[in-house]
Formats: C-alpha cells, sequence, structure tokens
C-alpha cells in the first residue's frame, strides 16, 4: 500500500512537471558549463561550483607533453572524488 501511494505521489501531474523543470535546468547548466570550458572565443581557464552536496571543479592545464587538457574533478558529500580528464581540441565528436 506505500509503495503504490509513492508511486502515485510521483505520477501526479506537478511530480512530473516538477522533474521535467528539474531535468531542464541541469541540462541547461551542463550546456553552460561545456560552453564557459571549451569556447574559441574567451574560455574559462578554472571554475568551481556545488550542485546538490558535490563540488565540480574544472580546470584547463597543459600536460608535459603539450596537450591541453580540461580537468574535471567532483568531489562527492563522502569525499569520494572522481577525475576526468577531457582532451581540448583534438578533433571534432
Amino acid at each position: 500500500r506505500i509503495a503504490k501511494a509513492e508511486r502515485e505521489a510521483q505520477n501526479t501531474t506537478l511530480a512530473k512537471f516538477l522533474r521535467n523543470v528539474e531535468s531542464r535546468i541541469y541540462a541547461q547548466i551542463a550546456k553552460q558549463l561545456v560552453e564557459n570550458m571549451f569556447s574559441n572565443g574567451e574560455a574559462a581557464n578554472f571554475g568551481v561550483f556545488s550542485i546538490e552536496g558535490n563540488t565540480v571543479t574544472y580546470e584547463k592545464l597543459t600536460l608535459e607533453d603539450g596537450q591541453e587538457i580540461i580537468r574535471l574533478t567532483i568531489v562527492s558529500e563522502d569525499g569520494t572524488e572522481t577525475i576526468l580528464d577531457i582532451p581540448v581540441a583534438t578533433g571534432s565528436f
């Protein structure tokens, strides 16, 4: 009975609307982040923000071999760290 009530609450029009809005907000944040990191004009070399208790940091770096990367570091609330090195200007997707 409790599970059924929870499912019904999650399937209301309002709940669906809020999930859609949240999804679009996160998509817009992701889009702006990518534009800031990869912009041909005035790309940001460093940035940091928090989202739902997670800290996201990005920094444009040049490795010893001359390759440019963007290092994206995500630190979760429990201290777990995830690092992604994204090559810059190595072709197209």
